[in-house]
């Protein structure tokens, strides 16, 4: 009888036992950028998502009109994270610990005049042309 009430006891505290929830929000001024995990896009930002190994994560940002980064973020463990503590918050306490982590806000700069910018290679262009034109049909061929 003893030996099935505290099997009974064991299998109900297992049942209930709490876990570690952990939790990461990468913000971004001005939100709104694509923001990419370890490589894999994970939604604009402001975002949060849900992750189970600590480590260092490495967090791209790209919006348009502004220049991409890129950060090495740390995801360190709490203490209860550690063995043996591990054990008791990950199998017996009957709660559950939420584990947040944020990075940011990540400032993200304007992107300066390319020379790739559509108004200039059109004005590039138009100014070529002119100057074969001016220059006459023969050198045209030359080139």
């Amino acid at each position: 009888m003893r030996a099935t009430l505290l099997s009974l006891v064991l299998a109900a505290s297992l049942i209930t036992s709490g876990c570690i929830e952990r939790r990461f929000t990468i913000k971004t001024d001005p939100p709104g950028a694509k923001v990419f995990v370890d490589g894999a896009m994970v939604g604009d930002s402001p975002v949060e998502l849900s992750f189970e190994h600590y480590g260092v994560r490495r967090i791209t940002l790209r919006l348009s009109g502004h220049q991409t980064a890129e950060h090495l973020v740390p995801l360190d463990p709490p203490f209860y994270q550690y063995f043996p503590l591990d054990l008791v918050t990950e199998l017996l306490l009957p709660f559950e610990i939420v584990d947040a982590h944020e990075a940011g806000p990540f400032t993200l700069e304007p992107q300066g005049p390319s020379e790739l910018d559509a108004a200039a290679v059109l004005e590039r262009a138009r100014s070529q042309r002119q100057a074969l034109l001016d220059a006459g049909p023969d050198a045209a061929d030359q080139r």
